[in-house]
């Protein structure tokens, strides 16, 4: 339906087993509805939806929004979980309208990641009452979005996935601004010792309070976002050459890995099985020209797989000024070498 493919293997199969069983059961006497499309023009705006993992209704009328995470990176929490709240309010008003009335009827948000320690399957308790009280709280807040002048508030959760914070255009002001904030107290002054031209000042972790230790180990994930940022930045600028990264320069990286080309490679498994028999082979695959040359050696593998072997260019990298690297030139540099 949204044009992805996503494919199960075995053991995504098997970490299922556990979650399937236990809907099954809850839901035996009751009705479950797997994997379909839920209005939310409201409490959004009209056009919005979203696709529930499963939405079912038990014998003693508890109405259950699972939603199943396969992701092992982020942990996700059902209490007061947004996304899972706006889906159970799109169910009861798709599919169990009845007990839009009925405030005081159960409702169980669950999360399925079971490739999480300990997250297989969470569960967090509500009631229509509450999810209804919540979804006029935000519809109004809904509606203003788009609208010019609204201030951006950025944060670690809307932060983390968006695109936006390195735009083209400028990246998000706020997201700096949020950055800055979470992990500049850790350098006494970055701004002096960029004007003289000293070590960045960054404090001793043993001076930190458990605070401020805890606050940047929570924000860890964005913190390398933040330096990755950083030095993207600093490498597309230096590719231009309009502006100069004090104190870097461009220089070509490591080479990629070396591979056996395409068309040859039963060429390269005849010659290997014949001079390394069964050594030759790494299940599933033929071994890497590398694992190659060292059984071999350098002269007899250029002699007998030297032909076979493609490797790409090295990717331009940013190294300080003065290293042993060979210097690679700008775009600047490279026009005005034309005049």
């Amino acid at each position: 339906e949204d044009g992805y493919t996503f494919t199960i293997t075995e053991d995504h199969a098997k970490c299922m087993v556990d979650n399937l069983d236990w809907l099954r059961a809850e839901l035996a006497d009751g009705r479950m509805i797997v994997e379909k499309r839920v209005n939310l023009d409201w409490p959004l705006r009209p056009g919005e939806s979203g696709t529930a993992d499963v939405i079912g209704l038990t014998y003693d009328e508890v109405i259950i929004c699972a939603d199943w995470k396969f992701g092992m990176g982020e942990p996700v929490d059902p209490v007061e979980n947004r996304q899972a709240k706006l889906y159970s309010i799109g169910a009861i008003q798709q599919y169990f309208p009845q007990y839009i009335d009925k405030p005081e009827t159960k409702v169980r948000i669950v999360i399925m990641q079971p490739r999480i320690e300990g997250h297989n399957r969470l569960i967090w308790e509500t009631t229509v009452g509450d999810l209804w009280r919540w979804g006029e709280e935000i519809h109004p807040l809904v509606q203003k979005l788009g609208q010019k002048g609204l201030p951006r508030v950025a944060g670690r959760k809307q932060c983390l996935w968006c695109k936006a914070r390195k735009a083209a255009n400028g990246g998000c002001y706020a997201y700096d601004e949020f950055m800055a904030s979470q992990f500049m107290s850790c350098f006494s002054d970055i701004t002096e010792a960029t004007e003289n031209d000293e070590t960045l000042p960054i404090k001793n972790p043993r001076a930190l309070t458990n605070a401020e230790r805890a606050h940047i180990l929570q924000h860890a994930d964005l913190i390398r976002d933040f330096l990755a940022d950083i030095h993207e930045w600093a490498l597309k600028t230096a590719l231009k050459g309009v502006e100069e990264v004090p104190g870097f320069e461009l220089s070509k990286g490591r080479a990629p890995a070396r591979k056996w080309k395409e068309p040859d490679t039963d060429k390269v498994m005849v010659r290997l099985a014949a001079y390394l028999g069964t050594m030759a082979f790494k299940d599933p695959d033929i071994i890497s020209p590398a694992q190659a040359e060292k059984m071999i050696g350098k002269a007899e593998f250029a002699r007998l797989l030297g032909s076979f072997i493609e490797q790409g260019e090295p990717k331009t990298v940013l190294v300080q000024a003065g290293s042993a690297r060979e210097r690679v030139s700008s775009v600047k540099e490279l026009f005005s070498q034309l005049d």
